[in-house]
C-alpha cells in the first residue's frame, strides 16, 4: 500500500532537495575556484617568462649597443675634436643616498664626457640624461668638479625627434654608420 504524502512530508523532501541543491553548488563553485585558481596560477607563470624573455631580448639589444660603442670609441678615443686618454664602460657609483651606472664616460686632464646608450634612444631618454645622469655624476663624482661635462647619446636606431632634442640640448649624438660610428652633432654645450 502506498503512502501518502503529507504536507509536512513535502516540505521535508523540498528542504532536503534544497539542501542537496545548495550543497553541489557550493561543491561546484569550490571546485571552478580551484580550477580558476589554478588557470590563473599558470597564466601566471606564462606571463612571467614571457616578461623574462622579453626583457633578455631588450638588455642582448642593450648589451649590443654598449659593446658597439664602447668598442668603436675606444678604439679612437675622441669624438669630434676632443681627444680623451680613458674610457670606462658601466661605471657604478654610490655615495650617501645617491647612486647611479653610466654608460661611458670618456675622460682626459680637463674633460669628461658622459654617454648615455640604448638600442633606440626615445625623446625621454634625453631629458633623463640631463635632468638625472648630469647631476648625479656631479654628486658622485666630485673630484671632477672643475672640468667641463658633456652629454651624448648614442644610438643604433635614432629616432628624427630625439636626435632634434639631443641637438638642441646640446649633446654629442652618436648613431652607426655601418660598422662606424657616426658622430651627428658635435656643437655641445657645457654642463
Amino acid at each position: 500500500m502506498k503512502k501518502e504524502l503529507t504536507k509536512q512530508d513535502i516540505l521535508d523532501l523540498f528542504a532536503k532537495s534544497r539542501q542537496e541543491s545548495r550543497q553541489e553548488s557550493k561543491e561546484r563553485s569550490k571546485k571552478l575556484d580551484e580550477d580558476l585558481a589554478k588557470s590563473r596560477k599558470e597564466f601566471d607563470e606564462i606571463i612571467k617568462k614571457l616578461s623574462e624573455q622579453i626583457g633578455g631580448i631588450g638588455n642582448n639589444n642593450g648589451d649590443v649597443a654598449e659593446e658597439f660603442f664602447y668598442n668603436g670609441l675606444a678604439n679612437k678615443m675622441s669624438i669630434g675634436k676632443f681627444r680623451f686618454d680613458s674610457i670606462g664602460k658601466r661605471v657604478k657609483e654610490k655615495r650617501g643616498n645617491v647612486e647611479d651606472e653610466f654608460d661611458i664616460i670618456l675622460r682626459n686632464s680637463n674633460t669628461v664626457v658622459i654617454t648615455e646608450v640604448k638600442y633606440k634612444f626615445h625623446p625621454d631618454d634625453v631629458g633623463k640624461l640631463l635632468s638625472k645622469k648630469i647631476p648625479n655624476f656631479k654628486k658622485l663624482f666630485p673630484n671632477y668638479k672643475n672640468f667641463k661635462i658633456y652629454g651624448a647619446i648614442a644610438a643604433l636606431s635614432l629616432p628624427d625627434d630625439t636626435k632634434n632634442i639631443a641637438i638642441e640640448k646640446g649633446f654629442f649624438v652618436l648613431t652607426q654608420s655601418g660598422e662606424n660610428i657616426k658622430l651627428v652633432n658635435d656643437k655641445v654645450k657645457n654642463y
